[in-house]
């Protein structure tokens, strides 16, 4: 998997090496019994554990060409929930009633600057 990452894939080989750790430190968790127990650590380290699974997923598709271990483990992230949280999408920002206002009139004197 580690020539894999950075060969075909051209990951620099601190990521490379650091997603191969973490996939084999937490393989047996998240197709074990229970991958829920994911959920119980930080979003960063959930972060990179899926981002290891998944890359063992398209690593074992590149060598098989069967695409079934991609599709398990996106199945299996999906059932979990394993993904929540993880990004900014669905994050709630407070801002005052003048922001997006005052955001647009700098947008619009930037513009007019650089013209």
């Amino acid at each position: 998997m580690l020539n894999y990452l950075l060969n075909i894939g051209k990951f620099q080989s601190h990521n490379a090496k650091s997603l191969v750790n973490y996939f084999r430190r937490y393989r047996e968790i998240f197709f074990g019994h229970d991958p829920a127990e994911i959920l119980k650590l930080t979003p960063h380290k959930k972060s990179w554990i899926l981002q290891a699974i998944r890359h063992f997923g398209n690593y074992y598709n590149y060598k098989t060409n069967n695409p079934e271990c991609k599709e398990l483990i996106e199945k299996i992230i999906n059932r979990y929930g394993l993904n929540i949280g993880l990004d900014m999408h669905q994050k709630i920002y407070i801002v005052d009633d003048n922001y997006v206002l005052n955001s647009v009139r700098k947008l619009i004197a930037f513009q007019a600057r650089s013209d």
